[in-house]
């Protein structure tokens, strides 16, 4: 859903930190954003892994593959809850964040994965955070915001220039974030209305 409020436009710089919100499946990328955060580690960039880990075989692959990142801090798996209401906080700390559909493995068919915004990109957008995703039709607002990169399937290549793109023009993309933002914003959106029932209600 988009989302209520925008978080404060404190200014901030690229400092690797990137974060996996929701469910955390292979069909969502997970472990080809592993993979890119195994090659880009020594630079200093880590993931924080927080949603749903419901799959045993996943939650049992990512220790076996990639346990030596967890062990040094590289890839943090946070199973904390956070209320709605304080999400934007805590994602405001990353710079960037992932929302990527493998149709490697999703049916090229199913069009609600296709045609779908997820609610993380607005929550995305409303910390200030640019997004990595997959060009698809529900992800189209991240390309006419210029709110990140969009890429035509999930790669460790696609992720590692994505991240160097968004580095590169960190303010840029975060600046459209919040634009974007605002322009989905509820209580923006539903003013005029609320103004227009208000003054109705007064002439009785």
């Amino acid at each position: 859903l988009p989302c209520h409020h925008v978080q404060s436009q404190a200014e901030r710089s690229f400092d690797g930190r990137l974060v996996f919100l929701g469910n955390i499946l292979p069909e969502h990328g997970i472990f080809t954003c592993l993979d890119a955060v195994e090659e880009l580690a020594a630079g200093g960039v880590t993931l924080t892994i927080k949603g749903v880990l419901y799959r045993k075989r996943v939650r049992d692959k990512i220790f076996a593959r990639y346990g030596h990142l967890i062990k040094t801090g590289t890839v943090t798996l946070d199973k904390t809850y956070v209320d709605q209401d304080k999400i934007i906080g805590f994602l405001s700390r990353f710079s960037v964040g992932f929302c990527l559909y493998d149709f490697g493995i999703i049916s090229k068919k199913d069009f609600n994965y296709l045609s779908s915004p997820s609610g993380k990109v607005f929550n995305y957008y409303a910390a200030g955070v640019p997004v990595i995703g997959t060009d698809i039709p529900g992800l189209r607002s991240v390309k006419d915001f210029n709110a990140g990169v969009l890429l035509s399937e999930p790669s460790v290549q696609g992720i590692k220039q994505a991240l160097k793109e968004i580095s590169d023009r960190f303010d840029f993309y975060r600046a459209n974030c919040f634009e974007a933002a605002r322009h989905f914003d509820f209580t923006q959106v539903v003013r005029p209305y609320r103004d227009f029932l208000i003054r109705s209600d007064s002439y009785g």
